[in-house]
């Protein structure tokens, strides 16, 4: 693997990052490295709202790089699994096998709202996007390479 970089760093390493864009405009923490393998849960709360805006805060569970939205003016009414994967050469630069995002929650403050979960797959990139449960109390999906 190369080194290329997101807006938020990067290198020939795996590392999370938590993302907030809307509108053209990003926000996002520094980049923490991850050993593969690591088991990651990503959470976001509502932590306030007035009239015309609406304050999240986004980390990973157990690792530092909270990223504090404030005075978004939009509700966030959709949400996205993604891996990104930057400078791949081939197919073969893929790790064997898959990932998996597991035991994905959302809730509202009127409990769980109706989810159905939707994938974009390509075999150019040499990994398929597969909906092992729907729901927003459970949900799977995994890549696999």
């Amino acid at each position: 693997m190369r080194t290329t970089v997101s807006a938020a760093g990067g290198g020939p390493y795996w590392s999370i990052a938590n993302w907030y864009g809307y509108k053209g405009q990003f926000l996002h923490t520094g980049l923490v490295k991850v050993q593969p393998g690591r088991v990651l849960q990503g959470i976001m709360i509502l932590t306030g709202k007035t009239k015309t805006a609406y304050n999240y805060v986004s980390y990973f569970n157990g690792i530092g790089a909270k990223l504090n939205v404030k005075g978004a003016t939009e509700q966030l009414t959709w949400a996205t699994e993604t891996l990104e994967v930057y400078g791949l050469q081939s197919k073969s630069d893929l790790p064997t096998g898959q990932t998996l995002f597991s035991n994905i929650h959302l809730r509202t403050t009127a409990g769980y709202p109706s989810v159905t979960w939707s994938t974009v797959s390509s075999s150019a990139d040499g990994a398929s996007t597969f909906v092992n449960r729907q729901g927003a109390n459970g949900a799977a999906i995994r890549i696999v390479y």
